[in-house]
């Protein structure tokens, strides 16, 4: 299966006012709960809306100012990933068929060994 995961808000911790990207700390059981998953044999794509707004939607701007950072901060916390994407378009609301709205890390990993995404 491939897991579409977003960053910040779900594997991190929001930003806050006066903490940068590298300060931000992983949610609890994101990075376990991750590797379960690529245990099993999931494909993991990490995608995120990091700077999109500050860069007008520009990914190539995006990835020149916070890519290399974001890269790090994964390779610290030793998340696993298959593919990083920058680029999810700023918005005030998504709606998307496929969605889960995050809650926390157990129900997505019931709702995945259940099979309720096969």
């Amino acid at each position: 299966m491939r897991i579409v995961v977003d960053l910040d808000g779900t594997i991190c911790e929001l930003k806050k006012t006066g903490e940068t990207y590298q300060d931000v700390k992983p949610k609890e059981n994101a990075i376990e709960t991750l590797h379960a998953l690529k245990d099993l044999g999931h494909e993991i794509v990490i995608y995120t809306a990091r700077r999109m707004r500050t860069h007008s939607g520009n990914v190539g701007k995006v990835t020149a100012d916070i890519g290399d950072l974001t890269i790090e901060w994964l390779k610290n916390y030793n998340v696993p990933y298959d593919e990083l994407v920058f680029g999810k378009p700023y918005g005030h609301v998504y709606i998307d068929d496929l969605a889960h709205r995050f809650t926390n890390w157990e129900d997505i990993q019931y709702q995945i060994h259940k099979g309720v995404y096969s």
